[in-house]
């Protein structure tokens, strides 16, 4: 029967292989699936369906809210009680201030970056490029109350 005996050098090659498979693991790993191209900017805000921004109060309803994030902000109302946050600027274009509209259901710029994204999550509908909308969640505070932040 043949036993297979590694000595001190093969056993430091085997385990600098091991470590750097494991850092290159680690570092190319993503969370949370597809990053948006369009820079970080700090978002926080409240908006209030049944009140003043009564848009949103059917489902399907929008509203821009220009004076936050990188290009603004749209907020769609998706289901009882729940919207999606994205951020206006187009991220094939973000640069010459292309802004998205939540036009028939997708989110759409035909100006500049001629881009479809879908409402859910961003992602682009018959385009050329990879680049998602950047999203922001948005959560319920109380019964009238929900909040959009990074």
């Amino acid at each position: 029967m043949a036993t297979m005996f590694l000595n001190k050098k093969d056993t430091r090659w085997s385990l600098a292989l091991l470590c750097c498979l494991l850092l290159l693991t680690v570092t190319t790993c993503k969370k949370g699936g597809p990053q948006s191209v369009v820079p970080y900017v700090d978002v926080y805000f409240n908006f209030y369906p049944q009140g003043m921004d009564n848009t949103l109060a059917p489902v399907g309803g929008s509203k821009n809210f220009d004076n936050y994030g990188y290009n603004g902000v749209v907020v769609i109302h998706t289901g009882v009680d729940e919207y999606t946050a994205f951020d206006r600027a187009c991220p094939n274009d973000y640069l010459s201030g292309c802004q998205v509209q939540y036009v028939g259901g997708y989110l759409q710029d035909k100006k500049c970056c001629n881009s479809m994204f879908d409402e859910q999550a961003g992602y682009p509908i018959n385009s050329l490029y990879p680049n998602v909308l950047r999203q922001y969640k948005v959560y319920q505070i109380d019964e009238r109350t929900f909040a959009v932040s990074n």
